[in-house]
């Protein structure tokens, strides 16, 4: 089956049976899994994956060294032969619909060709005022990764700058290594990093009492070098740093769609979203993925969330 469109006030209007709201790893791995099952799928992407500030892909089976972007054509590339289609865009808005709004999708129960007791579904809206109607919603938009605050940080990102020991450490090893952190982060990731630095050095990136290490007040580079600054008027020499990214939540369409976020590891704020095995959160249709659901922030990881949920959502349309 193909998604149909029509013009109408206010803009276009695409109705699919599954709509994937983010085009990284995760939404990708979904779009292949529901593609291969026949189901017609509309990728909605804006276009600034996370992942998209590091060199290259690291850790994840057969795709080692790719670089992000590179990688993302590959797949398209392999989703050509499938009902899988991409819009770039913002969606702003989402609500449920009965099963009257979504009467163009397909045939057969509920509108979707093989979907049992499917009665029920989405709206999104995109910032260009057209509309995507479906059953079934994908959340894959991850998390939005900020640094800490401290001066010069921010534009090493994702060149000097990381924050996963496993994504990046290989690369690091044998050089000289900071980890700037909060004091309880850096109880972790300490001892975690020097699985691969052989000279590493820990600073705190805030003030306070009782701290066994220096306190950084700002950073910035000098040709391919490293140079951090401490409260100490001090300076040191680094290849790279290391710092825990500050995670905080992108929009607020789970909650427009009545799915609550919840506090996870990786951050104290409730930003991930809850699923169950299938990938399925709360809310009946919506499914996530990824990042956002507070897996571990790899590409690895966000590609079998993404696989989980296309699976889940392939069994909701087969009644399961």
């Amino acid at each position: 089956m193909t998604s149909t469109s029509e013009s109408v006030a206010g803009g276009v209007v695409r109705r699919v049976e599954v709509a994937i709201v983010g085009g990284g790893p995760a939404g990708l791995s979904a779009a292949l899994v529901l593609g291969r099952a026949r189901r017609s799928v509309l990728v909605i992407d804006a276009g600034t994956p996370g992942h998209f500030a590091a060199d290259a892909v690291h850790g994840f089976l057969g795709q080692e060294n790719v670089p992000p972007r590179e990688l993302r054509r590959r797949v398209w590339e392999q989703l050509a032969p499938f009902d899988v289609e991409l819009v770039e865009g913002e969606v702003v808005g989402g609500r449920a619909v009965g099963a009257a709004g979504l009467s163009d999708v397909g045939g057969g129960g509920g509108g979707v060709r093989g979907a049992v007791d499917i009665d029920s579904g989405f709206v999104l809206t995109l910032a260009d005022g057209s509309s995507v109607e479906a059953p079934a919603v994908l959340l894959a938009g991850g998390v939005r990764y900020g640094v800490r605050d401290l001066p010069g940080l921010e534009s090493l990102w994702g060149t000097h700058l990381f924050h996963c020991p496993f994504c990046h450490g290989w690369e690091v090893r044998g050089k000289r290594v900071g980890v700037v952190a909060p004091p309880p982060a850096l109880g972790h990731l300490r001892p975690l990093l020097a699985l691969w630095a052989d000279d590493l050095t820990a600073f705190s990136s805030v003030e306070g009492e009782g701290l066994d290490v220096p306190v950084a007040t700002g950073v910035r580079l000098e040709g391919d070098e490293v140079v951090l600054q401490t409260t100490d008027g001090a300076e040191h020499r680094f290849d790279a740093l290391f710092s825990p990214p500050v995670l905080s939540a992108v929009g607020d369409l789970p909650e427009q769609l009545g799915v609550e976020r919840i506090e996870t590891s990786f951050s104290p704020d409730p930003i991930a979203l809850a699923v169950d095995a299938w990938g399925a959160t709360s809310v009946a249709g919506v499914f996530a993925g990824g990042d956002l659901t507070g897996e571990l922030p790899t590409v690895a990881s966000a590609v079998q969330g993404g696989s989980r949920a296309g699976a889940g959502i392939v069994r909701m349309f087969a009644g399961q």
